[in-house]
């Protein structure tokens, strides 16, 4: 059975923990959580859970989509903490 965190190629296998960074068309959120803006607005990210439990987020700046980050096996504490990092500039 192909996982739905698998991109087309159903031998490919997805990385049980860390981050993984897929494009902005999902058709497995379950609900989006929250959104952030960063302090001069430019950025905003979008925090949301996929039907598999795991939580992510969608990053854009200046209105435009840059990449959408999938973290396996962490608490949504920690993934608003990613967030907040890529808002302030530590995550590129």
């Amino acid at each position: 059975m192909k996982s739905r965190l698998t991109d087309e190629d159903p031998k490919r296998k997805q990385p049980l923990t860390g981050t993984n960074v897929t494009n902005y068309q999902r058709n497995d959120i379950d609900k989006l959580l929250t959104t952030y803006w960063s302090e001069c607005s430019t950025k905003m990210v979008q925090l949301f859970k996929t039907v598999d439990g795991v939580y992510g987020y969608h990053c854009f700046e200046n209105q435009v989509f840059t990449k959408d980050c999938l973290v396996f096996d962490r608490s949504i504490h920690y993934v608003e903490d990613c967030a907040e990092n890529w808002l302030i500039g530590l995550i590129k």
